[in-house]
């Protein structure tokens, strides 16, 4: 059983891949204008049942972590209105959209629809909710920490990885599954997480009066 897990700290992969496979699955709808792909699985791992191809697996591969300046450090108000200390570090890498299907046609056709949306979402209500994703809405309220972890895609370029064949997980004797995969580089930024104090640790306080400056107190 996967244990329930409360992100805390830094974000950094879990950014990554959460916005990207939140982003498909707001496109991969049942509004999809392509049955076969309406409500596609859109997975961070590897897809271990028949159920849920075709599919979209992410993958992220990172190149570089970097300081975003030598010391750097920057001081704003979080979302509870407390002055903190931030550290910030930018990051780059390659994105990967890995398209799964039990046919040849099954997958050509999906790293298709993947092309399209990278391509040219923005000439679609539906498939421009991608970026809405990851870039965000303009009229949805935010919070400090959303607005600090940035991504940026570079759709301009976008590199083919070839197609490939292995065995289906579910081991059967004469099924394969058909993949290719196509990629663009992200870059971004991430900050240091807020402090969180777990449940149970503090029952209560007391709060008491203090007369500052009350000479009995200072004899």
């Amino acid at each position: 059983m996967t244990p329930i897990r409360q992100q805390a700290g830094t974000q950094y992969k879990t950014l990554v891949k959460r916005t990207i496979v939140r982003a498909l699955r707001s496109v991969f709808t049942d509004r999809f204008d392509e049955e076969q792909f309406k409500n596609l699985h859109i997975v961070p791992e590897f897809p271990m049942t028949k159920q849920q191809y075709p599919a979209i697996m992410v993958r992220y591969n990172g190149s570089s972590i970097s300081n975003a300046g030598v010391g750097h450090e920057e001081l704003f108000y979080d979302d509870d209105n407390n002055l903190r200390t931030w550290y910030h570090r930018r990051f780059e890498g390659n994105l990967e959209f890995v398209c799964l299907g039990m046919t040849t046609l099954d997958r050509d056709v999906l790293t298709d629809a993947v092309m399209e949306i990278l391509s040219f979402g923005y000439l679609d209500d539906l498939r421009s909710e991608f970026f809405d994703e990851v870039y965000g809405h303009i009229n949805d309220p935010s919070k400090v920490i959303t607005r600090l972890n940035q991504i940026t895609l570079n759709t301009d370029i976008i590199t083919p990885g070839g197609d490939s064949a292995g065995p289906a997980p579910w081991e059967p004797e004469d099924t394969l599954i058909y993949q290719d995969s196509i990629s663009i580089q992200i870059t971004g930024g991430f900050y240091n997480g807020l402090p969180m104090i777990p449940d149970g640790i503090v029952g209560n306080v007391k709060i008491d009066q203090v007369i500052l400056d009350d000479p009995e107190l200072e004899s």
